[in-house]
């Protein structure tokens, strides 16, 4: 059963020919527990056609130190293992130790080796890269920002230093959804403190850290986020070059986040395609989409790690849109999908757009986006994320893709980079079913090819998607 396992994102094969613990192995436990789990087979030596099965010397010792180490803080920072998640297994008389390595819960991240918080492991591939020191910041940082984001800042920054007009146009969005609104009389200062963005201190209404990212000019958030960087860009299909960007650093408006969801907002409702979509009468189709989209800003703008650079980023083109932001997911892709779970990184930010009825807390985000793209026949969004750095999401523009096109779009996702003969091979369709498939991945923006000439040619997909 273990000759023809291929190593991969969530497989890694160790020789293990000695009586010790490959030093390696901490490096895969450390780069699995940190990006979304995977199996260490010890015993095994990759080959082809058919793996070689070595075994390994005193299995029992071998599970004992397995464990031992594991339990040592000095020498793994924390044990994800449970006693069902090692066991031995003898084939034709050898002995193959098995270790399921679960992922580890975000707020736990990241597993580090040898007492040493710069000894951290990603999965890429088939590879444990060790993490550059942002990635293993951006995780010690995840569970202390949940807090943080909601208590008064303590860098000095006052109500005064916010934006008036980006608040005031807040207030103004507030007042038309509440017309009868209890802060009617408020001033700015008192209504800002009622709806928690600011909190009163003795040196006077101070914002809270997430206030300062929604409402403060981009100079000020720079200097305390000096990687705070948002940017839409809306491009030709087939070029890399803009045709109009808005980012926050341009100098031609406040750069803060919700002046940035207003103007990329706009830009979608005049900019995104009308499918059509008859509901009671009225054809629906093209505010339901923007409807979607707009759901994937917002969650984006929930959930991105703004100590990195290029927190979020939008590329909008004909074939679709991608949605990226910096930072990994609070919840795995299986929970979002299943709807229900949410654990968002900035939970002031949730709830500066809540008041304005924008986005909510109760998981359901991505379901209802499904739920909308399939009522116009398109295919789900397609995600993409290494759980460490960054989440991009992709909606095609496209009607839904085709089984063959979905079949051959997983084998691409499995494969990585392929000729059409991988392709076929693993597809089992014929050469003309998997070229007609190809060229529709290609023409909505989802596959991409190496221009070569027909002999040469390879295609992959545009990043890896997690979810198909």
């Amino acid at each position: 059963m273990f000759e023809d396992l291929r190593e991969s994102e969530n497989v890694e094969f160790k020789e293990a020919s000695t009586s010790k613990v490959p030093a390696s192995f901490w490096e895969t436990y450390s780069s699995f527990a940190n990006t979304s789990g995977g199996t260490i087979y010890l015993g095994i030596n990759e080959k082809k056609p058919h793996n070689e099965l070595v075994g390994v010397e005193n299995a029992a010792q071998m599970v004992k130190d397995i464990f031992d180490t594991a339990n040592i803080p000095a020498k793994v920072s924390r044990n994800v293992l449970k006693s069902e998640s090692v066991k031995v297994v003898t084939v034709d008389g050898h002995d193959i130790i098995v270790v399921v390595v679960p992922e580890c819960p975000k707020n736990e991240k990241p597993i580090y080796l040898n007492g040493n918080p710069a000894l951290c492991y990603r999965r890429d591939g088939m590879v444990d890269h060790r993490m550059s020191f942002r990635e293993a910041l951006g995780l010690f940082y995840y569970s202390a920002r949940i807090e943080e984001g909601g208590r008064p800042n303590q860098n000095g920054v006052l109500f005064d230093d916010l934006d008036k007009g980006t608040l005031s146009r807040y207030r103004s969005l507030y007042d038309r959804l509440f017309p009868n609104n209890f802060f009617k009389e408020y001033s700015l200062e008192d209504f800002c403190s009622s709806l928690g963005i600011t909190r009163k201190t003795p040196d006077g209404y101070v914002p809270t850290n997430d206030a300062i990212l929604m409402f403060a000019p981009f100079r000020l958030i720079s200097q305390l986020y000096p990687s705070f960087y948002l940017d839409f860009q809306v491009r030709s299909a087939h070029d890399e070059k803009w045709e109009q960007r808005i980012s926050s650093d341009d100098g031609l408006w406040s750069g803060n986040v919700f002046d940035f969801y207003l103007k990329v907002s706009e830009e979608l409702f005049h900019r995104l395609p009308s499918p059509y979509l008859l509901l009671n009468g009225v054809d629906r189709g093209h505010d339901t989409l923007v409807e979607a989209v707009i759901e994937a800003v917002v969650n984006s703008l929930n959930n991105a790690d703004f100590q990195r650079g290029t927190s979020v980023r939008i590329v909008l083109d004909a074939r679709g849109i991608s949605i990226e932001n910096s930072g990994p997911m609070g919840v795995n892709l299986e929970e979002a999908f299943e709807g229900g779970h949410s654990n968002p990184r900035n939970r002031g930010i949730v709830s500066i757009f809540r008041s304005v009825k924008i986005g909510d807390l109760a998981g359901t985000g991505i379901r209802k986006m499904i739920a909308a793209l399939r009522s116009l026949q398109m295919s789900e969004p397609f995600y993409r994320t290494d759980n460490v750095s960054f989440v991009s999401v992709y909606i095609s523009f496209a009607k839904g893709l085709s089984q063959e096109e979905r079949k051959v779009f997983a084998a691409l996702n499995k494969l990585g980079t392929a000729g059409i003969k991988d392709i076929v091979e693993e597809t089992g369709y014929s050469r003309y079913q998997t070229n007609a498939a190809l060229i529709k991945l290609i023409n909505v923006g989802l596959v991409r090819t190496n221009g070569a000439a027909t002999k040469g040619r390879t295609y992959a997909i545009v990043g890896r998607v997690e979810r198909i």
